[in-house]
């Protein structure tokens, strides 16, 4: 099954993700032709950031070790991202079996089309401010505030 984004959001979800990642990339540097000075950094940053994600979980943590956590967790993803696109996106030797058990998203072949939409939208206006008229857009069976799947603007 295939994602939107292969690195998770969630705090525990990427360390989890990380020790995956880096324990099979390690296991096959030489087969994807990468070298070890290459992955060493990623391996660096993703240590960081276990160790940092520990120290935010345990019970006597304070809002610095919360924030040092976040701040390691842009550090590694804007590193493995950057990893990711030189090293593996495009290697042909990396499989798209590969791609699963390392944990990326692996394209459609033949992507298709957004479905055609089962609800029509709603629209409201706010006529409250004097001069200035707001715009309100829903959808009919959808009571969020977020825009419902595969719509890019309005």
């Amino acid at each position: 099954m295939s994602q939107k984004h292969y690195l998770p959001k969630a705090y525990s979800a990427l360390s989890a993700w990380l020790i995956t990642f880096i324990n099979y990339l390690a296991g096959n540097l030489q087969r994807f032709g990468i070298t070890p000075e290459e992955f060493e950094p990623v391996r660096n940053k993703a240590a960081e950031y276990n160790l940092a994600h520990i120290k935010a979980e345990e019970p006597n943590a304070g809002s610095a070790d919360r924030l040092n956590r976040k701040k390691k967790a842009e550090e590694v993803s804007t590193e493995t991202r950057e990893f990711v696109n030189e090293h593996l996106r495009f290697n042909k030797n990396v499989t798209e079996e590969d791609k699963v058990n390392l944990g990326l998203t692996v394209p459609d072949p033949e992507p298709s089309p957004a479905p055609p939409p089962k609800t029509a939208p709603k629209g409201t206006v706010d006529y409250s401010k004097r001069q200035k008229h707001l715009l309100r857009v829903k959808d009919s069976h959808y009571s969020g505030r977020a825009k419902p799947d595969h719509v890019r603007g309005f």
